[in-house]
């Protein structure tokens, strides 16, 4: 694992971090005023979100192998 490698997981870890502290205070303030249907709306973005960001890590990591 070289420098840029660590460099951007670094940054990939600080963006999941501050977009986790996010949606977690989101998802607080819908439960502390019981709206269930933005809290519902909210995780599902998240679901839908990681769905496609593992997809595109998956075919990025493929595609690099393809290159070598």
């Amino acid at each position: 694992m070289n420098t840029e490698e660590r460099k951007d997981l670094k940054g990939f870890i600080g963006v999941l971090l501050f977009v986790f502290f996010i949606f977690g205070f989101l998802i607080f303030i819908c439960i502390a005023e019981k709206n269930y249907i933005v809290l519902t709306i909210v995780v599902f973005t998240i679901t839908i979100g990681g769905i496609f960001r593992v997809i595109g890590g998956a075919v990025m990591l493929y595609q690099e192998k393809l290159k070598k």
